[in-house]
């Protein structure tokens, strides 16, 4: 009500003491975010890249449905990597709108023959695993169910693991860790 909420000469809005105040707000333009959804991956994984190939990497994948095809998906993502002391690695970000068929959200331009991927890093030994991070914002253009994978690249014939490093003993001297991805919903 009125004698809840007052503006000044300047904008600033002020919400009084103790006041009751309910409904949603409007009028504020885009940017607003209007769900979020979040998986974390807390187990490891294991997997080659035989011949180069990409591999899915289980318990990585969320899927959002936004509520206006004119909205954006905030995508972001902070993955646990270990592997072959010296191996290149990376991670493909790919999306799947309505069940169809996956597509890249996005990667590096080409050049050459060099694998293309969202991100790339690389083992500096069996012992140290590396986060790898990106984030972006994508303009699927739907109001469909959208599912976004990570997928893990190690260079030819390489082993990966997800959350531990690659020489790994069952001991208090190794850790494991934790991965995640996150979509959110962005107002236009």
């Amino acid at each position: 009500s009125a004698d809840a909420i007052t503006m000044d000469a300047s904008g600033n809005v002020t919400f009084r003491a103790n006041a009751t105040c309910s409904g949603t707000a409007s009028g504020f333009g885009g940017g607003k975010i209007l769900q979020v959804v979040n998986t974390i991956k807390t187990d490891t994984f294991s997997g080659q890249s035989i011949s180069n190939a990409l591999v899915d990497i289980t318990g990585l994948t969320l899927s959002i449905t936004p509520s206006s095809s004119s909205n954006k998906i905030l995508i972001e993502f902070d993955v646990c990597m270990g592997s072959n002391n010296g191996c290149r690695n990376g991670l493909l970000l790919s999306r799947s709108i309505g069940g169809g068929s996956y597509e890249v959200v996005t990667r590096a331009n080409a050049d050459g023959s060099r694998i293309r991927v969202t991100t790339i890093g690389s083992a500096a030994n069996q012992y140290t695993p590396q986060y790898q991070s990106f984030s972006k914002l994508d303009s699927p253009n739907t109001t469909s169910a959208i599912t976004y994978k990570i997928q893990a690249w190690a260079e030819s014939n390489c082993y990966f693991k997800i959350n531990n490093i690659y020489t790994s003993s069952d001991s208090t001297g190794y850790g494991l860790g934790c991965s995640s991805i996150t979509a959110k919903e962005v107002s236009v």
